[in-house]
């Protein structure tokens, strides 16, 4: 059931080569960033492998924590309904726990994946919907919260085959047109990539060049980039002070 309040979150990943000869290569998460959703204001979280190896479960820790306020919020839509616990019980019938709706774009197919060997813990329960390649639904019960974690994908809610960008273009707030940032992740690797996010210089636009479809950006968008990358705030100081701060900026854009 959608709610009112809800959070967003998303993965960005880095390609760890097993294996140059055969072109093996596995994805591994570089950052995640998720927003709350509470009363049309939006808080953002983000974490990074600057902060730590365990930074997944350092975000999970947190999203428990922004959840309460989640919760607390959707609850005041919900009008108050007296239930008799002695006949709940005789009934055979489970207290109401509420769920906070987390919600990924194309989360089934990785993102969910990734995410259950970090949710799975002593004080957790996990109810999953799906095929073993592809979460539907994952609900998330922890004993210290009285309400559960939802994890959905918006996929399930859209028309098929549309990408980030079609559905951020085309479903704006308020009248305003969303927009989808671009980052080259393809042009570093595991092995790398604390050398080229710790530059202080934008991306070239070969960097962008894409190998699995062939194709690069266009001037236009790799002109806004720079813009973007090299304005001034009105202090004076610096939008970004390296590439990493640019991660940060392009992933929190994916969910807010």
């Amino acid at each position: 059931m959608p709610t009112l309040n809800y959070i967003t979150f998303d993965f960005e990943t880095v390609e760890n080569i097993i294996n140059e000869g055969n072109i093996i290569a596995q994805l591994e998460p570089l950052s995640v960033a998720s927003a709350a959703t509470i009363k049309d204001q939006i808080t953002t979280q983000y974490f990074d492998l600057h902060d730590g190896t365990d930074f997944i479960e350092q975000w999970i820790s947190q999203l428990f924590e922004v959840a309460i306020k989640v919760n607390e919020a959707n609850q005041q839509n919900i009008p108050e309904v007296q239930i008799n616990d002695k006949n709940q019980h005789q009934h055979g019938v489970q207290p109401y726990k509420p769920q906070v709706s987390v919600i990924g774009f194309n989360s089934k197919k990785f993102d969910m994946n990734l995410l259950l060997k970090h949710l799975i813990k002593n004080k957790t329960k996990i109810q999953y919907m799906g095929s073993t390649t592809q979460a539907k639904q994952t609900v998330v019960s922890h004993q210290d919260y009285d309400f559960d974690l939802r994890f959905i994908d918006i996929l399930s809610f859209i028309p098929p085959n549309n990408t980030l960008k079609q559905f951020v273009e085309k479903f704006g707030t308020k009248g305003i047109k969303l927009t989808k940032g671009i980052f080259p992740c393809g042009s570093f690797n595991y092995d790398n990539f604390k050398l080229v996010l710790g530059l202080t210089t934008p991306f070239t636009k070969d960097d962008f060049y894409d190998k699995l479809n062939n194709k690069n950006i266009s001037n236009e968008d790799y002109e806004q980039y720079c813009n973007d990358f090299t304005s001034s705030q009105p202090n004076g100081s610096v939008n970004f002070a390296d590439r990493w701060e640019y991660l940060k900026h392009y992933n929190i854009r994916d969910v807010t």
